[in-house]
């Protein structure tokens, strides 16, 4: 036997485990899978509340809730905002949401995020630039295959159907275009606006 496998002064062996150990590894990671699963579960239900809040603020609700449920969510609605709307053109379909929120972050925008009708729908703090948006994205995709409608200025959550409708009008319009894959904002369409 070589020196390795001897007791030492409390009588066990270098690098084997105690029955003790073995004990309090398996507890301890009952423990953090019981504590990951809780995380994923609270990550889930956040999103959901998010999307709900935006599906709300998209087909008109009362300021006051709205203000205390994005308060609960640590977004502020009481700044200018901007309803942001972005579909495929291509296959990434799926990829596509999760795609847009990693291009928010790159941006460094604050938004709350949510899915309408086919469409990924942003509700962003300030007016986000429409090509710096399109190419985030693509960059995310790894190819351009997004079309990108933004609406007009939100004041109070009031504003957001219609600058909704407008973001969607943008996004039909490009869609209509010579080459669709890009963004457009309803206050740069012009005589579109008709």
């Amino acid at each position: 036997a070589s020196g390795d496998d001897e007791p030492d002064q409390r009588g066990q062996v270098p690098g084997r485990a105690t029955e003790d150990g073995v004990f309090a590894l398996r507890h301890s990671s009952t423990v953090l899978a019981s504590e990951l699963s809780h995380q994923r579960n609270l990550a889930e239900i956040e999103l959901n509340v998010r999307r709900d809040l935006v599906d709300d603020l998209l087909a008109g609700t009362d300021p006051g809730g709205a203000y205390a449920r994005a308060d609960a969510l640590g977004h502020d609605l009481r700044c200018p905002h901007y309803v942001v709307v972005v579909q495929s053109t291509g296959r990434a379909e799926g990829a596509l949401g999760a795609a847009t929120g990693r291009a928010a972050v790159a941006l460094n925008l604050n938004y709350l995020q949510g899915r309408h009708a086919g469409l990924v729908v942003l509700l962003v703090d300030g007016r986000p630039d429409p090509r710096a948006l399109d190419r985030a994205i693509s960059d995310q995709l790894g190819r351009r295959t997004s079309v990108i409608g933004i609406g007009s200025r939100c004041e109070v959550p009031a504003d957001f159907p219609q600058s909704f409708t407008e973001a969607r009008r943008a996004l039909n319009i490009r869609l209509r275009s010579a080459s669709p894959e890009g963004a457009s904002a309803f206050d740069e369409l012009g005589f579109y606006r008709l």
